[in-house]
């Protein structure tokens, strides 16, 4: 809790000697600026050192994973006070000593989301949204690192409609990203599934109609090669209800089953992750009467969509993130009170 200060956190990895490193942002108090913020704690979440990296507009990072060759690499966002947002990546040692920073170029209008995705070679993999220049609208971008952090490949791909990457998965060579598009005509959004190979190069491209308006925000594989999609479905016209919805997905796309938990009349949900042991965490939100966050939640569920176990946070608002470790174990990042406005939580499973 760094009093005085308004703070985000978005991303939390586990460090070999047990050790997390977790991202976000962080101002001074009544600072509209937020810089880049990353923090290492020991095992019993004591701090052992933090660091922001001043620069003007606003930055934050969203995500963090560590660098097959050495290091760490943080995915954030720059939003110059003028001029047009840009993605930058910085890779920093445990200690925190800054390795590189690169300009990754432009990030699409508003996006507030870059995350790194470990690949099964060691590189690593960055969904985002970007701009392809072929229809003036905001797309799907995907960014193929090497073990060292550089870039390998860089693809946009112009699809109908404003969309952008909030996730992705790989299996067996795959890349599959999960993008929301927004439908003008309808004015909601919609899920969409987009398959390349290990070049980059589509291979399928899949819209998922859902009368019930499903938005999936976070997808994740399981060992069986099946897919987990999170999201929420609108359960009234005005959208000013919701319910969070997890849904098991087959490779050839047939839905097994689907779980909707009800904790709240209007609930958000961004993050899952599937533990070693197969068992499924979702994190989720439920607003209060006046559209703010409280209850964040943690629900454990099995692989046939049955709920084992909830638990409510007294301390945490907003659920941002959930990572699994390697080994067991998973962390979930959030913060109290709203976004920009509010204290850094990390809870450690």
């Amino acid at each position: 809790d760094n009093s005085g200060a308004d703070s985000d956190g978005w991303g939390i990895t586990a460090l070999s000697d047990g050790t997390y490193l977790v991202v976000g942002s962080m101002a001074p108090k009544d600072n509209f600026r937020t810089d880049v913020w990353a923090a290492r704690l020991d095992r019993n979440a004591q701090l052992i050192w933090q660091k922001t990296w001043p620069d003007e507009g606003i930055q934050f990072a969203s995500d963090v994973a560590p660098l097959a060759d050495g290091g760490l690499l943080l995915a954030y966002i720059d939003m110059p006070d003028d001029g047009p947002s840009h993605l930058g990546l910085r890779a920093i040692t445990e200690d925190g000593r800054e390795l590189w920073t690169r300009d990754a170029g432009l990030a699409a209008d508003g996006v507030l989301y870059a995350n790194i995705v470990p690949l099964a070679s060691g590189d690593l993999l960055i969904a985002t949204g970007g701009e392809s220049g072929e229809n003036g609208d905001d797309d799907t971008r995907l960014i193929r690192l090497a073990s060292d952090g550089s870039i390998w490949w860089d693809h946009t791909y112009a699809l109908p409609n404003d969309d952008g990457a909030v996730d992705a998965i790989e299996r067996d060579g795959i890349i599959t990203a999960l993008s929301q598009v927004w439908l003008p005509e309808e004015k909601k959004l919609q899920s969409r599934l987009l398959s390349v190979d290990a070049m980059g190069q589509v291979l399928r491209n899949e819209t998922l109609s859902d009368e019930n308006a499903f938005s999936a925000n976070s997808i994740a594989s399981l060992p069986s090669g099946d897919m987990l999609l999170l999201g929420i479905v609108d359960t009234d016209d005005t959208a000013s209800a919701s319910d969070v919805v997890l849904r098991r997905i087959a490779p050839d796309g047939t839905q097994l089953w689907e779980r909707t938990l009800d904790y709240g009349k209007r609930e958000d949900a961004f993050s899952i992750a599937v533990l070693d042991q197969g068992q499924i965490v979702v994190g989720s939100m439920v607003h209060d009467e006046d559209y703010s966050y409280s209850d964040a939640t943690l629900t454990w569920i099995d692989q046939a969509g049955e709920v084992l176990a909830v638990h409510r946070f007294d301390g945490i608002d907003i659920i941002t993130g959930l990572t699994a470790f390697p080994g067991g174990g998973f962390g979930a990042s959030g913060l109290k009170g709203d976004y920009g406005d509010g204290s850094l939580r990390f809870s450690v499973w």
